[in-house]
C-alpha cells in the first residue's frame, strides 16, 4: 500500500478553517471561497507553522515511499552495499594512484639512469678521441724530428 501524499500547507489551514466556517452556515463554495481569500492575504509570518507541518508530512512521505517501494530490508541493504562499493571504490583509487606514482618515480629513476650512462659513454668517448688525438700529435711530432 502506498502512503498518501500529504496535504498542502494550504489544504491543512483551510481544513483548520472549515469547521469555524460551516459553524456560520456557509456553504462548501463559500468556505473554499473565503478560505483562499484568507490565504491569499496571510503574511508569510502567518503561513510558515502551516508549510513546516507539510515540510514535516513531505518528508516522512518520501521516506515513507522509499521503504513501500524497496522494502525496509531492501532500502538497509541497498544502503549497506552502497556503502562497501564506496569503500571498496576508495581503496581501488588508492591503490591506482599508489601504482601510479611508483611508475612514475620508476621512470624517472630509469630516466636518471640512462642519463648517467649517455655522460659515461660520452665521457668515455671523449677520453678516447683525446688519447687518438695525444697519439696523433706524438706521431707527428717524431716524424717532425
Amino acid at each position: 500500500m502506498k502512503p498518501k501524499h500529504p496535504l498542502s500547507a494550504f489544504f491543512l489551514f483551510s481544513n483548520e478553517r472549515r469547521a469555524a466556517l460551516l459553524a456560520e452556515n456557509k456553504n462548501v463554495l463559500e468556505v473554499a471561497k473565503i478560505a483562499g481569500e484568507q490565504w491569499k492575504n496571510m503574511t508569510e509570518k502567518q503561513k510558515r507553522p502551516y508549510e513546516e507541518v507539510y515540510t514535516a508530512h513531505n518528508i516522512l512521505f518520501l521516506v515513507g515511499s522509499l521503504f513501500t517501494r524497496y522494502g525496509f530490508l531492501d532500502a538497509f541493504w541497498k544502503l549497506q552495499i552502497a556503502k562497501k562499493n564506496k569503500e571498496k571504490y576508495t581503496q581501488e583509487m588508492e591503490a591506482y594512484k599508489q601504482n601510479k606514482d611508483e611508475e612514475a618515480m620508476n621512470l624517472k629513476k630509469e630516466g636518471e639512469e640512462l642519463m648517467k650512462l649517455q655522460k659515461q659513454e660520452a665521457l668515455q668517448l671523449l677520453k678516447k678521441k683525446e688519447k687518438t688525438e695525444n697519439i696523433i700529435k706524438v706521431r707527428l711530432f717524431i716524424c717532425c724530428f
